[in-house]
């Protein structure tokens, strides 16, 4: 089983479930054991969802605070699922380090970030090709879902002046059908330089706070590592759909004055180093 100290860091109903589970193991049978196990892990798994619910019901936090503390508690559950699988098969199923869990399910043929995949689907399988328990695959979607949301949430918030953009350019087209987004003050290269600075400021704040909300719950550098590439991919697409609409629609000698894909990556890679 997963160590869980200092106990007063982790939501009461996981601890609990790790430490019954441990004293369960010595006193019934496997077949037992493991039908019992199933049934806490996932009771355990509700109630981590259901206490995420609360969180982002109080005042005092957020929708980010909800989600990193999900995938905190379903990060060590997962743990104990795997203890429970080795302790009841003939096979053993390999623990994997938080960041590795973390990049299989955002790099998975299921994922929203990957070119090939949406969200659901059912994840991996064990060395031996079996399909993973229920209580595994719940975990695994449960825990994906909640990486998608957090790294959506974040990303939105980062790209907030170009969407703001895009929006006031369809807005305007579909009001007035008739006249040129090019006459319009707001689509002049001046005005579109300036979404671009807004954008970089807003951006920088929010990677920067957003990590820092990660390291707090999941106090793993190489956990933010895993993350970031999927928060990149998300703010490009906006980027390039600003960049089309500002030279497309807009004034198509702004390109000059606008960040190319590669100068974009280029900067949030630097921005990523900041934040390590």
């Amino acid at each position: 089983m997963p160590s869980l100290e200092p106990e007063s860091t982790w939501y009461p109903p996981l601890v609990t479930t790790c430490n019954v589970l441990k004293k369960l193991h010595d006193y019934v049978k496997p077949a037992i054991f493991q039908d019992i196990s199933q049934e806490a892990i996932s009771l355990c798994r509700l109630s981590i969802l259901s206490a995420a619910d609360l969180i982002v019901a109080r005042p005092d936090t957020s929708e980010v605070d909800a989600h990193l503390f999900v995938i905190r508690h379903l990060l060590a559950l997962k743990e104990i699922t795997t203890a429970v699988e080795n302790a009841t098969t003939d096979h053993e199923v390999v623990s994997q380090p938080p960041s590795d869990v973390l990049n299989t399910l955002l790099r998975g043929p299921g994922s929203l970030f990957n070119p090939g995949g949406l969200l659901g689907g059912m994840l991996g399988n064990t060395r031996h090709g079996e399909t993973l328990s229920v209580a595994r695959t719940s975990i695994d979607e449960d825990l994906k879902r909640s990486c998608e949301l957090l790294i959506t949430k974040c990303a939105d918030g980062a790209t907030a002046p170009l969407a703001t953009f895009i929006s006031k350019c369809d807005t305007f087209s579909k009001s007035q059908p008739n006249t040129l987004l090019s006459t319009q003050d707001f689509a002049q290269p001046e005005a579109i330089s300036g979404v671009q600075d807004e954008f970089r400021s807003t951006c920088k704040q929010h990677m920067a706070e957003w990590a820092a909300h990660v390291r707090l719950y999941l106090r793993d550098d190489s956990t933010i590592g895993v993350l970031l590439p999927a928060l990149h991919d998300e703010i490009a697409s906006t980027f390039t759909a600003f960049r089309k609409t500002a030279e497309t629609r807009c004034s198509p000698g702004c390109g000059t004055l606008l960040m190319t894909l590669p100068d974009l990556w280029e900067w949030l890679r630097s921005l990523s180093t900041d934040t390590q």
